[in-house]
């Protein structure tokens, strides 16, 4: 998916906050980086933005270490370990893995408070909680075992995994927890919406070549026949199908009711069953924090994962450094860990390393995480891709035919999961 125009200003303001933060209060050189940050996207408007905005994002932030001599590594470093402690502590409180009754985040406050319009956890009971969550982590105990609750069914797993990119964790990591937790209830209630999307080869060849994403309509259009027989109507269900799937909470967004798209529940059943006939799974991490919120939906399948990461610091994705911490020892994944070395918040074969591009080679299926990833690979048709990701991006939106803030399960390449 190319930039474009609309793509400047979210840039630019990420080229301003690099120049800030690798300065460390010089103004000269703060205001050097900025106005090299400008250049290079002065450039690629003028180059006709041959190139995703991650591969942008990716320049602006090589030129603001190399202007800064390297000061400042890592300049979302604080950020990322803030938003990794609330998103365990909110897995903590929601007690969403713990409790098989719990549904959502206001049930849980509910059914925890002491007093009326709020929960009374004691600060040492908050603590314990939160050791046992770090014990848990680090020596894969079963302390809390909310990863093999037979009763986290595959839907509520993948919703909180996509719970992660709800949260705007630079906004919420210094917000107190009741906040953050009111905004984590979002993730039970928003339609999840997406695509099956396998083209032929003379019409992938046309897509690869026009530089830009299928258009949506065309999508759904294709896949229209395909899902007449199977769509589940709301409150409906069928033997293959989870009750919990078809409940209120899965109504339709605007996308299916104007376009014919697959229903939330025809899209998670087929993902569930490829990943259960998987062999082999990589796991293209987003955000820290975020990657917290991985771990339930991706336990059940472990053994097969290999997990990929940003070979650099890259803003506040997941690297190797903060694997361990948000959940992920050492000999966690079966296939083990790999990065895209270059460092792009996103995936660009041609820059990617050998160990990266070979997991992704023997892959049966790449689970990728969030809006970078699918702006990087959505034309990609050489590999079973599943992009899960809240639809924030207007261009982005604009580009797959979704409402803003719908949660996006997009299956591409993948015919065989058509039920």
């Amino acid at each position: 998916m190319r930039a474009c125009p609309e793509c400047l200003p979210c840039l630019a303001r990420n080229a301003v906050e690099l120049a800030r933060r690798s300065a460390r209060g010089d103004a000269a050189l703060e205001a050097r980086i900025a106005a090299e940050g400008m250049r290079i996207l002065a450039n690629a408007a003028g180059e006709g933005f041959a190139l995703p905005p991650p591969c942008y994002a990716r320049r602006l932030i090589d030129s603001a270490l190399s202007m800064s001599g390297g000061a400042v590594p890592d300049p979302w470093a604080k950020e990322k370990a803030d938003s990794t402690e609330l998103a365990k502590s909110l897995v903590t409180r929601l007690g969403l893995f713990t409790n098989p009754q719990i549904r959502n985040c206001s049930q849980f406050a509910n059914e925890n408070s002491g007093a009326p319009g709020g929960r009374t956890l004691p600060v040492e009971a908050d603590r314990r909680a939160a050791r046992d969550l770090d014990l848990s982590f680090v020596n894969n105990g079963e302390q809390l075992s909310f990863v093999n609750n037979a009763q986290a069914s595959f839907e509520r797993r993948l919703r909180l995994s996509i719970a992660g990119n709800i949260l705007d964790f630079s906004i919420y990591a210094d917000l107190d927890i009741a906040a953050a937790m009111a905004k984590m209830d979002e993730a039970f209630t928003k339609p999840i919406c997406g695509a099956f999307l396998d083209l032929p080869p003379s019409e992938r060849g046309v897509a690869r070549s026009a530089g830009g994403s299928t258009p949506c309509a065309a999508e759904f259009n294709t896949e229209t026949q395909r899902h007449r027989d199977t769509e589940v109507p709301q409150g409906a269900c069928n033997s293959s199908v989870s009750p919990r799937l078809c409940a209120s909470v899965l109504k339709p967004c605007a996308e299916s009711a104007a376009a014919a798209a697959p229903s939330a529940a025809c899209l998670l059943s087929a993902l569930q069953r490829r990943m259960d006939e998987a062999r082999s799974i990589l796991w293209i991490f987003d955000n820290c924090g975020e990657a917290v919120f991985d771990r339930p939906l991706m336990e059940p399948y472990r053994s097969k994962i290999t997990l990929a990461v940003r070979g650099k610091p890259a803003f506040n994705d997941m690297t190797r450094a903060e694997l361990a911490a948000s959940g992920y020892p050492e000999g966690f994944a079966g296939g083990g860990v790999v990065s895209n070395d270059d460092g792009i918040p996103g995936v660009v074969d041609a820059t990617c390393g050998e160990a990266f591009r070979a997991a992704f080679d023997a892959a049966d299926l790449v689970v990728a995480k969030g809006q970078a990833n699918f702006e990087t690979m959505n034309e990609r048709t050489d590999k079973p891709i599943a992009f899960l990701f809240l639809a924030k991006c207007p261009v982005v939106c604009r580009a797959i035919g979704a409402e803003p803030g719908t949660i996006q399960v997009r299956l591409h390449n993948v015919p065989d999961l058509h039920p």
